[in-house]
């Protein structure tokens, strides 16, 4: 883990985590997911590409572990405005971020204890079997990577837990995890409860 100010870079590793109320600056979260659709031989030799439909959501919870909200492509707000996501990408087509949610820190609904910051495959397809798969969680007012994993690595999984936001008094501490979700994460809604192991 190596921390800074300044220009200097914040780089989390799995399983290691920042105390976010010590940085100022830091009050806005920003998760971003991206991907390439699967390219293939057809006839002839010709590349053809099917389209990957990932998902990028924000879970809320309670400290007693009960789901309270969660932001996802069939909802893109939180009730208070503070969580939003910016549009359901389909296909994986374009470049840097396909889909992205920002997290106002300080706006965030006083239930909430921790926000999980998840990855589903609703189309089903393998995180090893999708090109440039990669997800990052910076800091939007610097613009700083605070994470990022490769999702290709991650193997015959369609699910990613990966990071935590947990808050710690009056502030946050993210808790950087990268793990692949077991069973067929195709929505938020089938990673609602094997997410909970992580609220601690």
């Amino acid at each position: 883990l190596t921390k800074g100010t300044g220009t200097v870079a914040i780089n989390l590793s799995k399983g290691q985590k920042l105390d976010l109320s010590k940085d100022s600056s830091l009050t806005q979260v920003r998760l971003g997911l991206g991907w390439d659709p699967i390219k293939t031989k057809g006839l002839f030799g010709r590349i053809k590409e099917k389209a990957v439909d990932l998902d990028a959501s924000v879970i809320g919870y309670d400290a007693a572990g009960n789901l309270l909200e969660v932001v996802f492509y069939g909802s893109l707000r939180s009730v208070n405005g503070s969580i939003i996501h910016h549009g359901d990408n389909l296909t994986g087509a374009g470049e840097g971020d396909d889909e992205v949610i920002d997290i106002n820190l300080p706006g965030v609904d006083a239930r909430v204890a921790f926000l999980a910051l998840v990855i589903t495959s609703y189309s089903g397809d393998q995180f090893s079997n999708i090109d440039n798969a990669f997800v990052r969680v910076e800091n939007v007012a610097t613009r700083q990577e605070m994470a990022r994993f490769s999702m290709t690595e991650k193997g015959s999984h369609t699910g990613l837990m990966v990071a935590l936001l947990a808050r710690v008094g009056r502030g946050w501490e993210l808790r950087a995890i990268g793990d692949p979700l077991p069973g067929a994460a195709r929505t938020p809604r089938d990673v609602i409860d094997p997410v909970k192991r992580y609220l601690v």
